[in-house]
């Protein structure tokens, strides 16, 4: 009886619910923020799964919100693992392929259990290419905001080389 449009009319991309007469219902996902990939809706438990980055561009979360409007912001994938995040939800939003990153540590993907995202059996962990990549002993890759012309923040990322020496000036 309602479906869902996804438009940047606010200036942000955002999820709207939409009687069949063409009525809009609600904003899903009122913020400053896009959503990057709608994924799943979950029409018997009532969510709406998507992927964002409200606070952090350099990342990308699994979220959900309830389909009726009347609900707020809820973030799935853990707050102990900052990151890039891919997901393949199963039809009933109850299981997913998860893929997890980092700009310093190779992809893991996993069979996890929604909305909980325990970790079911692990598929592939790539231990070989972590292994390749922890023996390069390069610095971490750092993520910072720059300051541009016109008040304009851009979110960045930056490696120091090896010998780096905070005492000197480059």
């Amino acid at each position: 009886e309602q479906f869902i449009v996804i438009s940047e009319r606010g200036g942000w991309r955002q999820a709207f619910l939409y009687s069949l007469d063409g009525k809009e219902i609600a904003n899903l996902t009122p913020g400053k923020y896009d959503i990057i990939d709608r994924l799943a809706v979950d029409e018997q438990g009532g969510w709406f799964y998507f992927n964002a980055s409200p606070d952090n561009a350099t990342q990308k979360y699994l979220h959900r919100v309830p389909l009726d409007g009347k609900g707020t912001l809820e973030r799935i994938t853990p707050q102990d693992q900052p990151g890039t995040h891919e997901y393949v939800l199963s039809p009933n939003a109850k299981w997913a392929f998860h893929t997890f990153s980092t700009f310093n540590s190779p992809p893991v993907t996993e069979l996890v259990e929604l909305p909980s995202h325990r970790s079911l059996r692990v598929l592939e962990e790539n231990s070989e290419l972590r292994k390749k990549v922890d023996a390069a002993k390069h610095t971490p890759a750092e993520f910072v905001q720059l300051e541009i012309d016109g008040g304009v923040t851009m979110d960045a990322w930056m490696i120091k080389p090896r010998d780096f020496d905070e005492k000197k000036k480059y």
